[in-house]
């Protein structure tokens, strides 16, 4: 895995923790299903992407 897939990784778990600490004091239903669909559409579009990268690889 290249360092656009570490990146990618690391913004998926970012994005997933990030919507989970927002989603708790609010007490949404399927906070964890929306934490995880997050992540996952993060990961996919930095992975595919990779808008945040700046060098090329």
């Amino acid at each position: 895995m290249g360092s656009r897939g570490q990146y990618a990784v690391f913004l998926e778990i970012s994005a997933g923790t990030g919507v989970l600490v927002a989603g708790l004091p609010l007490g949404t239903e399927l906070l964890l299903v929306r934490a995880l669909t997050m992540a996952l559409v993060m990961f996919g579009l930095e992975r595919v992407f990779g808008l945040h990268q700046t060098t090329q690889e």
